[in-house]
């Protein structure tokens, strides 16, 4: 698979969220990629952007905001998306972090020591950050 229909799906992902969510939720975002033909794992990137709607703040008078930032450059690929979220905590604690941790499992199956994955946890945004070395 390819960096250009990795990319492709992560919009269309995204086009589907905006209209469930309508307008309770801005969503931004940034896609820059130098080389459409770079290789790459399919669906590796979706946990982050999927928990980023998940955990969106949901209050009825506030609107929540995603903001993604991709960049697909000679020397390395980035993933950030940062979301709003809501200070009541999550009923099903149980089922958190499933996600992330098996995107960990499988960067360090693909990349080694190639790749950081930082998060960022405060009251009011949750920050995902992913760099990929080439």
């Amino acid at each position: 698979m390819y960096i250009e229909e990795e990319v492709g799906f992560l919009k269309n992902f995204i086009d589907i969220e905006k209209i469930r969510w309508e307008d309770k939720v801005d969503v931004n975002s940034s896609w820059t990629i130098q080389n459409l033909q770079t290789k790459f794992p399919p669906l590796l990137l979706i946990p982050l952007i999927e928990n980023a709607f998940k955990h969106v703040s949901r209050s009825p008078n506030v609107k929540g905001f995603i903001n993604i930032v991709f960049e697909e450059k000679t020397e390395m690929i980035s993933l950030e998306v940062e979301n709003s979220k809501s200070a009541l905590p999550i009923e099903n604690q149980k089922s958190s972090g499933l996600g992330l941790e098996n995107l960990r499992n499988r960067l360090d199956i693909l990349y080694g020591e190639k790749y950081r994955l930082s998060i960022q946890n405060s009251d009011n945004v949750y920050n995902s950050k992913l760099i990929i070395l080439k």
